[in-house]
């Protein structure tokens, strides 16, 4: 009988060891995810702080909503996409690893100088607005609703938010780049 109660306890001090050692290849698995996307966000804004010292010219008209060339227009979209990219990134690494929901605490500040980015510069707003309407047209033919989600979603709320308190916000920004 104290055979079979030794092997008990033995199996059972094995059942916890697994689970630990599981609890913590599962840690291991999410802080190696978490890096790589670290990584990969660094090589975006690498990129992107590459694209703007060999194109300041277009991103700057760009930004400005100045007309741009064919080639400054494929410069500018490639900025102006990079830019988009890493902020999303942001917003969801900030969903899956910390478990927030992204700017529900209302202090999401990445997201809300984004978005002032975003309201301040017209050329960029105006890019972005046509990125959107891009995204909404493609769900729709695909037979999706057409609704935007998650980060675009909360961005367009922010934005409406600035656009109906401050609606003459670009044109302070404006003003201010022309002092310049």
């Amino acid at each position: 009988m104290d055979f079979d109660r030794l092997l008990n306890i033995v199996g059972q001090a094995a059942i916890v060891a697994s689970l630990a050692f599981v609890g913590f290849q599962m840690q291991q698995d999410q802080d190696i995810s978490e890096s790589e996307i670290l990584a990969f966000e660094a090589g975006l804004e690498l990129s992107f702080s590459e694209l703007v010292s060999q194109y300041p010219l277009a991103w700057m008209k760009g930004l400005a909503g100045d007309d741009l060339t064919d080639a400054e227009y494929v410069q500018f979209d490639a900025m102006a996409y990079t830019l988009f990219r890493i902020h999303a990134n942001r917003g969801r690494r900030g969903l899956v690893f910390s478990g927030r929901t992204v700017g529900s605490n209302g202090n999401n500040l990445d997201v809300e100088n984004f978005v002032y980015f975003i309201h301040e510069n017209k050329g960029y707003k105006a890019w972005y607005e046509k990125m959107l309407r891009g995204r909404v047209e493609r769900d729709v033919a695909y037979g999706r609703s057409g609704e935007l989600c998650c980060y675009p979603a909360e961005l367009k709320e922010y934005l409406e938010l600035l656009e109906r308190r401050y609606p003459d916000l670009d044109q302070k920004a404006e003003r201010r780049l022309q002092t310049y």
